[in-house]
Order: C-alpha cells, then sequence, then structure tokens
C-alpha cells in the first residue's frame, strides 16, 4: 500500500472481482474450522537465518561492496567468521553516504528485534558500525519506509568493537517482507558488519488501517506515535502500521486533575474525545472473521457503542450485522482491559468498525481479530466474550419479507393460472369443426324428409353398412322402399363427390319387405340436391360434408 495515498485510493490499486459465488463461499466456511492467528511477542523472538543460513545468499543484496569475493553481502551472517568476515560497502560511511545491506524474506515477517556485530577477521578486522537505520518495504507499499521509535528515532545504537554483537528489541514490530540495514556515522570512517533478524511469519494478516489522529487531553498527546503510514491535512492517518497492532497493550495511568500520573504508560494509548470515531482495517486476502478484541481504558464509561461491518472490496460494506451496546448495570472494573465481540463468521478483506463515545476520553492501546484464512478449520476460542450480536435491522427484516411476499405471491398465480388452464381443457370438446370424428360413423339421408341422421342401433344395421370403415360412411336411404345405398366415404377428406362405381343397394329386411323393381318411381332421372340438412349429430364437418353431397339415383341394373 503506497505511503502517503489516502485509503479509499489505496484500495483501487488492487481492486477484488467481485463475484456471487464469494456467498456461497461464506456458506461453506460455516462449516469449516479455523485457526485464530494473534500476535503474540512472546512466540516471536526466532531467528530467522542469517546464522543458520535458512535465508539464502542470493536473498542477501547490497548497494555495493569493497571486494564482492571477500567481503561482499553473502558474508554478512553473524557469528560467522569467512573470507573477510563481513559486508564492507565500498566507501567510507558519514552522514550523507548511503550504503545499504538488505535482506529479502519473501513472505511477510514481523521483525521484533535485530542485531549486529563488526568484522573480526581472524583477529585482523578494525572495522565496525556505530550506529545504523532500518528500512523496510511489504506489498502494496511504493517505497520504503525507515523506522522510528516510539520518540521518532530513527538511529539505532550499534556496536563498540569488531566481535561483540549488539542485540536491540524494536520499540514497534516491523511488518515487513524485506529489510535494509543501512550504517550511519557522525565523522567519515570505514565500516563492515555483520547481522541477524528476529521475529515471526506474520498471520494474523493485517495490512494497514486508516483512523484519526489522536487528541490532545490533559496535556498530554495520545496519539499513535510509530504509524508508518501517511496523515492527510486533516490529520486522518491511512495507510499504515502503527501502535494499535504492535502485540503490547497499554499499562494503566491515572488522569488525576487533568494530569498524567505515568507519562511512559500513557504514551501506550492513542485517544480520542470525539462522538464517534472510525477504524477502516485491510488484510492481505479475504479471511474468516469470529472476533474482534479491543484493549481500553476503562470501556464500561468510555464506550457507549461499537458496530462491524465488512467487505469484500473495500467500497460496498454489509448491513451492520455485529454491534456492542454498553449495559447500565456493567460490571467490569475500571482500568485497562480486554473489550471482545463476537463475529458469527463473517467474510471480508476490509473491517470498519465504528466506536461511539460516551463523551469521555476514548482510549485504545491494541486491537486483534481472531480471523483465519478462508480455507483453515479449526475454530479455537478462549476467554469470555462480552457484548452481543445485534438482531437484523428493521430494513434488513423488511426488506426479507417483502422478498418473501413476492415470492408467495408469484407461486399463487401461477398455481391459479394452471388451475384455470386445466378446467378449459377438461371443459373444452376434443374435436373442432376442422378435425373429423375420432371414430367410424355411419349416416344416413332420408330422401323424403330431407334429414339426416346417425345411424346407433349400428348391430341392426350391420348387415348393410361398411363393418370395415375406419372413417364417417354416409348413405342414402328411402324409407318408401326401404332401401340403402352408400353414396360417401369420409366426407371431411373430400372436396367433390362422385357416384360410386360400385355403389350397391341393399333392401332394409328388418324394417319392410323388399320392393319392388316399379317402386323406384319415387327417385327423379334428374341430379337431386339437398340443401340445409339438419342432423341430429351435432358436428360441423358432417354439416360442410352433407351440404356437398350429390345423390344421383341409380338405375335398375345398378341396383
Amino acid at each position: 500500500m503506497g505511503c502517503g495515498r489516502p485509503f479509499d485510493e489505496v484500495i483501487a490499486i488492487a481492486p477484488l472481482q467481485r463475484c456471487h459465488v464469494m456467498l456461497s463461499w461464506c456458506y461453506l466456511l460455516l462449516s469449516a474450522t479455523m485457526t485464530i492467528e494473534c500476535l503474540d511477542l512472546s512466540e516471536c523472538q526466532a531467528a530467522l537465518g542469517m546464522e543458520s543460513g535458512a535465508i539464502a545468499a542470493q536473498d542477501i543484496l547490497a548497494s555495493s561492496s569493497f571486494d564482492e569475493a571477500s567481503v561482499g553481502p553473502q558474508y554478512a551472517r553473524i557469528r560467522t567468521d569467512v573470507a573477510g568476515g563481513a559486508w564492507c560497502p565500498s566507501t567510507q560511511i558519514d552522514q550523507t553516504r548511503y550504503e545499504y545491506l538488505q535482506v529479502n524474506l519473501h513472505r511477510v515477517h514481523v521483525i521484533t528485534c535485530v542485531e549486529t556485530q563488526g568484522r573480526h577477521g581472524g583477529g585482523h578486522g578494525k572495522e565496525y558500525p556505530t550506529f545504523y537505520m532500518l528500512e523496510y518495504w511489504r506489498p502494496g507499499r511504493t517505497e520504503w519506509q525507515r523506522y522510528k521509535g516510539h520518540h521518532q528515532n530513527v538511529l539505532l545504537k550499534a556496536n563498540f568493537d569488531t566481535n561483540t554483537a549488539v542485540k536491540i528489541t524494536l520499540d514497534t514490530p516491523i511488518v515487513a517482507s524485506k529489510v535494509r540495514f543501512v550504517p550511519f556515522s557522525e565523522h567519515l570512517r570505514t565500516t563492515c558488519m555483520r547481522v541477524e533478524l528476529y521475529g515471526c511469519e506474520h498471520k494474523e494478516g493485517l495490512l494497514a488501517y486508516s483512523m484519526p489522529s489522536g487528541e490532545f487531553y490533559a496535556g498530554h498527546l495520545f496519539d499513535d506515535r510509530s504509524y508508518d503510514g501517511s496523515r492527510n491535512s486533516s490529520g486522518f492517518l491511512t495507510g499504515g502500521l502503527g501502535q494499535l497492532m504492535d502485540g503490547r497493550t497499554g499499562g494503566e495511568f491515572a488522569l488525576g486533575n487533568g494530569i498524567v500520573s505515568d507519562a511512559a504508560n500513557a504514551e501506550q494509548w492513542v485517544g480520542w474525545t470525539k462522538p464517534l470515531v472510525e477504524f477502516y482495517f485491510l488484510f492481505d486476502d479475504i479471511r474468516n472473521f469470529t472476533a474482534l478484541s479491543l484493549h481500553v481504558m476503562d470501556s464500561s464509561n468510555s464506550i457507549k457503542e461499537a458496530a462491524v461491518s465488512f467487505s469484500l472490496d473495500g467500497r460496498h460494506f454489509s448491513h451492520t450485522l455485529v454491534e456492542y451496546f454498553r449495559y447500565e448495570n456493567s460490571s467490569v472494573a475500571p482500568g485497562p482491559d480486554w473489550l471482545s465481540i463476537r463475529i458469527p463468521k463473517q467474510c471480508g478483506r476490509f473491517v470498519l468498525v465504528n466506536i461511539r463515545n460516551t463523551g469521555k476520553l476514548l482510549l485504545i492501546s491494541e486491537v486483534r481479530f481472531e480471523s483465519g484464512d478462508a480455507y483453515d478449520v479449526e475454530i479455537v476460542t478462549d476467554g469470555p466474550f462480552v457484548g452481543r450480536i445485534s438482531s437484523p435491522s428493521f430494513e434488513y427484516v423488511w426488506l426479507i419479507t417483502g422478498l418473501l411476499g413476492c415470492c408467495f405471491l408469484c407461486a399463487l398465480l401461477v398455481t391459479i393460472i394452471a388451475i384455470r388452464q386445466r378446467q378449459r381443457k377438461v371443459t373444452s370438446p376434443s374435436y373442432t369443426g376442422l378435425k373429423s370424428t375420432p371414430q367410424a360413423e355411419h349416416i344416413a339421408v332420408d330422401l323424403k324428409t330431407g334429414q339426416m341422421k346417425v345411424i346407433r342401433d349400428t348391430e341392426l344395421w350391420l348387415p348393410f353398412l361398411n363393418a370395415k370403415a375406419n372413417s364417417t360412411n354416409v348413405y342414402m336411404f328411402d324409407s318408401d322402399k326401404c332401401a340403402v345405398s352408400k353414396i360417401l366415404e369420409a366426407p371431411a377428406n373430400v372436396s367433390s363427390v362422385q357416384p360410386a362405381e360400385s355403389a350397391s343397394t341393399t333392401p332394409l329386411i328388418p324394417l319392410k319387405s323388399s320392393s319392388s323393381e316399379e317402386d323406384s318411381h319415387c327417385l327423379s332421372r334428374k341430379e337431386l340436391f339437398f340443401e340445409n340438412m339438419r342432423s341430429e349429430y351435432d358436428n360441423p364437418s358432417l354439416h360442410y360434408a352433407a351440404s356437398d353431397v350429390r345423390i344421383v339415383p341409380l338405375s335398375k341394373a345398378e341396383r
């Protein structure tokens, strides 16, 4: 993260793709476990590998060397006397010369101590550093940062001879992946040095936090003295780390009659009197949070309310689901204490914390997040939690209720439409005027009355009908002569009908006796046309077919 850039500009450097699957991912994390990572300085004191060789030679660089083969940077390992016995820059050092020895750690580490030693060279060496400065770099920064202690000192006391190692514990740990040793001297001198770094890997993942600068109160400035970011014109701190994440908790002091009783302990605290204080925290990757802990002075009388929100991209923060309220009957004793707020497993890379002050001085010395990366698997918590998780806001409840109501109405509407369509299918006829009848029908046209009837008693008429017919058949029926002749087959599929050559006339034996040939006078020799025929079988296709029927009397021979 760039030094001196506003927080909202910094987060735009590497925007995250906002993907909807992240919601599903966070949901799956609810069943995962996670290891809590908090900075514990007592367990962050290990040598990082200059002496042991864990830091490879290619990861030790220098601005220059007097002789690369004998006093190059690869020989700057503490308590190791090989070749020339140390690293020596090509020029002598004074207040204006800038030379450095650089160590690359690759991963981000917390540096708690540094150690230096001069060049012994088998008893022949005479060079050692008297002072030096530290510079460091971590991912996201655009320039190297020079280390400053609580009192803004940049010079660190080094050695007084060529063989004695001097180890210094830093006021504020350095969070970095690269570290430079910059030798310094008030007077021109030849300088050579060997070094070691102490600390641990930075597993908490915090890269920067932003907040308002501390305020004056009772004649004392309660400010973040070791903050390594930038400060804008309004006093807002952005893009750095400092006292609130240095692993050290503040000691107790009194504010009696407007006077600070212990200035040394007071320097460990950052304080505000404004009613609302906002903190922004940026992590190296998306993490799964379970708790936030604040080391606060007299929390029961200074904090009225705290709210925590989370974001994946730094611009769109979630609804505030985690809140802490001060209870009137709080039994927390005055003095320094941890205030812990449980978080119901929230995913995010950015965290926004809003604290409402009661109007008194709000003092915080340390902030800790209990979190793990997205793939950790065990949740370990110790110590009691105070505070609570608030219920969702009314706005959130109404939003959910409205969505559920809309879903219910849509489902009800679809059900009603489906039922009505099914009822229409049940009540509507299974045929239309453009469809033929679903089974074979036998229709007789009475020449005397001009009526068209459906033959329903098919068993009685079976000897005279076409038993193999699978479609509608029309017959000419003479009630006087008791005779029937087939004149049309499948009328719905025929546009014009001609007399069938094979048409035959059969006496209707069940009705009357056979008629004689002389009885054919009832049929005229001219063409007969029947119009406006009506049928008991109300089928439009049959009406259409009957209106096109042309009945031709049969000759005696054809009968």
